[in-house]
């Protein structure tokens, strides 16, 4: 039963993420080249939101690189929230530095930089939310029996009680003796 919801789990997260990098990146857009935020953008340099499309693609798809590489759509129990958010933060920022470089190489003037450390901060913290957003429906779920896997202990002794202990103390792991 875990395999499935695992694989529906994982592809939703996917997806998801998808979503929030491309609303991230277009929230960091309009805070730069809308809202002007620490610094104007001077009419010479203003450029049309269409420019930065392939951008937040190329960013999105060296974005779920670098996470699947980081482990973070290997669903581990027992992880943390912050061991997420640590490999989202980390993850976000070696993917922007992959795009400053290309930038760099093909010598692209025309794009702001300003825009790419909204767009780390941006990604980082929508993606932790939603992260977390993500944890509290699978606990729910998991309240209701999906996502559960049955164990078997075997032996009732010291260790076999303090294994059947320790699975009843964390819920959250997804295991029902």
């Amino acid at each position: 039963m875990f395999g499935t919801y695992k694989r529906w789990s994982t592809a939703v997260l996917i997806i998801s993420d998808i979503v929030v990098i491309n609303l991230a990146f277009a929230l960091s857009y309009y805070i730069r080249y809308e809202l002007q935020w620490i610094r104007d953008v001077a009419e010479a340099f203003y450029v049309p939101f269409t420019a930065y499309v392939p951008v937040s693609l190329a960013l999105t798809a060296i974005l779920l690189l670098v996470f699947k590489v980081e482990g973070l759509y290997d669903r581990r129990r027992g992880s943390s929230w912050l061991d997420d958010v640590y490999t989202i933060f980390t993850g976000t920022l070696a993917s922007i530095a992959i795009m400053i470089f290309i930038f760099f190489l093909y010598r692209a003037d025309f794009y702001s930089r300003l825009i790419f450390l909204y767009a780390v901060l941006l990604i980082g913290t929508f993606l932790s939310l939603s992260r977390l957003a993500e944890r509290q429906i699978a606990h729910y779920m998991r309240r209701r029996g999906v996502g559960v896997d049955r164990v078997l202990i075997v032996g009732a002794g010291v260790v076999g009680r303090a294994i059947m202990r320790s699975i009843l103390a964390r819920p959250e792991l997804g295991y029902r003796p």
